[in-house]
């Protein structure tokens, strides 16, 4: 997690992409969650994390299949996720539920100097 991802940030994102992120209860705790979106052309995962405890329950599969049919919803024909190149269990796992590599892709990042 960033900068971004402050408790503001967090707002104003799930403001802006209502009925798009998700979150997972067992057992009365925080079993997972996702928060997802969309730019009105593609669609995009931000974050989707489960806690150790609530791992390889199909907690990340549900969460990820309820964010992807409501930004499909919207008429959204492909949806990204970023995953750390060296997360194997991140890329393991996005494998294993059908999503594909793009290495023809490299990200780029820049966070512009505060008050520019």
């Amino acid at each position: 997690m960033s900068g971004s991802d402050s408790v503001d940030g967090v707002a104003r994102f799930l403001a802006r992409n209502p009925g798009m992120s998700f979150v997972a209860d067992a057992e009365g705790m925080l079993a997972g969650c996702v928060l997802g979106g969309h730019d009105g052309r593609r669609g995009y995962l931000y974050h989707v994390s489960v806690s150790p405890q609530f791992r390889r329950r199909g907690v990340a599969r549900g969460l990820v299949a309820r964010t992807v049919a409501a930004i499909a919803a919207e008429g959204i024909e492909k949806i990204h996720i970023d995953v750390f190149a060296d997360n194997g269990a991140g890329l393991a796992f996005w494998r294993a539920i059908g999503w594909h590599d793009r290495d023809e892709l490299k990200r780029f990042s820049f966070t512009p100097p505060s008050g520019a």
